[in-house]
């Protein structure tokens, strides 16, 4: 039976299936924190509280883009008139609600 030869940080006890793989790991993850990238980036707090905030919202819509395009896609095997007019109206949905966020940020 063949043995997988297991590269073992030097820094610590992960064990990695290749040099490149060690190589990273050591890079990225016991780097001095000066050199870190995140560490280094100045980005101020607010921004970073903005765009924690929009990220639930933008998985909701991708979500929903998903189901509404499965429910199309299971409808146009029955009717591609039917799957036409339901794609119109997802579109047109999203225009609205596209629409309304931008007027309540401009009021805001």
């Amino acid at each position: 039976m063949p043995l997988l030869a297991a590269r073992q940080c030097p820094r610590c006890a992960l064990r990695f299936g290749s040099s490149s793989e060690l190589d990273q790991h050591v890079r990225l993850d016991h780097a001095p924190k000066a050199t870190r990238p995140e560490a280094a980036a100045d980005v101020p707090e607010s921004a970073a509280l903005t765009h924690a905030d929009s990220v639930p919202e933008t998985n909701r819509f991708v979500v929903r883009a998903i189901m509404a395009a499965a429910v199309i896609a299971f409808v146009a095997v029955i009717s591609w008139h039917v799957a036409a007019l339901l794609s119109v109206a997802f579109v047109a949905a999203i225009a609205i609600h596209a629409a309304a966020r931008a007027d309540s940020k401009n009021r805001s």
